[in-house]
């Protein structure tokens, strides 16, 4: 098939083509809802992705920046979650959801000494919150002794 004919159809795979990539566009709320079946089932990676879709379409959301930087931080991932924390603080997400979250990325991260800094927030936080920023804080602070120490190395 050559000339006219097969350039139509051509053309007209490609206009189908690129017409059916826009029509399966997820919205930013069923994004959030397949992160979180996927968070469910246990397919952490999954739910990164989805969420990851949803911020494209709204960089700014800070809930979505709070669930994602959760995910990373439950894949082990402490430099993302930091990142992804922070972020959702600095756009106004609540400080008393972010601050246990921000303290455990950083201690995955080594980040011993502003995990300590943090915990000067623990006034305003719940009394189990409160326990857990500073058993965090009492693990930094046990990593920085042990750097510190001429006898420090294991």
């Amino acid at each position: 098939m050559k000339g006219p004919t097969a350039l139509f159809i051509f053309f007209a795979m490609i206009s189908l083509t690129l017409a059916g990539c826009g029509a399966d566009e997820k919205s930013p709320e069923e994004h959030l809802a397949h992160a979180v079946a996927f968070q469910e089932a246990g397919n952490i990676d999954a739910a990164i992705v989805e969420l990851k879709g949803a911020l494209k379409q709204q960089p700014d959301n800070p809930e979505i920046r709070w669930l994602l930087g959760s995910l990373y931080l439950a894949s082990g991932d402490g430099e993302s979650a930091e990142k992804e924390l922070q972020r959702s603080l600095d756009m106004g997400h609540d400080p008393k959801a972010i601050v246990l979250l921000l303290a455990r990325a950083q201690l995955l991260e080594g980040k011993y000494q502003p995990l300590l800094d943090g915990t000067e927030n623990a006034p305003t936080m719940s009394g189990d919150d409160q326990v857990q920023l500073f058993v965090l804080g009492f693990r930094s602070e046990e990593h920085t002794s042990e750097l510190q120490s001429p006898s420090g190395s294991r």
